[in-house]
């Protein structure tokens, strides 16, 4: 059985929506890695992140187990989920009548939102440089 670290920001709850997502616990021995990063620390060397939302990345240790361009490409579809998702939102916010029609606290809550696809994005990109540099 393989064997796949995953380290990050609220490990645990990560781990599970991103296993979730690719039923890596049917197919992994998982090592729950005990270091929590700061935004500012670079990913551990031989390491994807996998990006669970803007708040939360995942690393995953891809020495013998998975294929970086595999991980890219995921990494990619995601970026341009996100992108189609502030695209749509972006539009919403600069309809004609968006300011006048639109309460106040929708508005807060989509600038809000528009922000966190912004970092997400941001996120995803930077997760696939490190791939490539991988």
């Amino acid at each position: 059985m393989e064997r796949m670290e995953v380290c990050g920001l609220m490990a645990h709850e990560a781990f599970r929506r991103f296993s979730m997502r690719t039923n890596l616990l049917n197919e992994k021995c998982v090592v729950m890695c005990p270091q929590v990063f700061s935004e500012t620390d670079a990913a551990p060397a031989g390491c994807v992140v996998s990006v669970v939302n803007e708040n939360i990345s995942v690393y995953l240790d891809l020495r013998g187990s998975l294929s970086a361009e595999a991980e890219r490409e995921k990494l990619v579809k995601k970026m341009e989920e996100v992108q189609k998702q502030k695209e749509k939102l972006w539009k919403k916010m600069n309809a004609s009548g968006y300011k006048d029609k639109v309460p106040a606290k929708i508005q807060e809550d989509n600038e809000a939102k528009l922000k966190s696809l912004e970092q997400e994005f941001s996120a995803l990109a930077l997760a696939s440089e490190h791939i490539k540099e991988t």
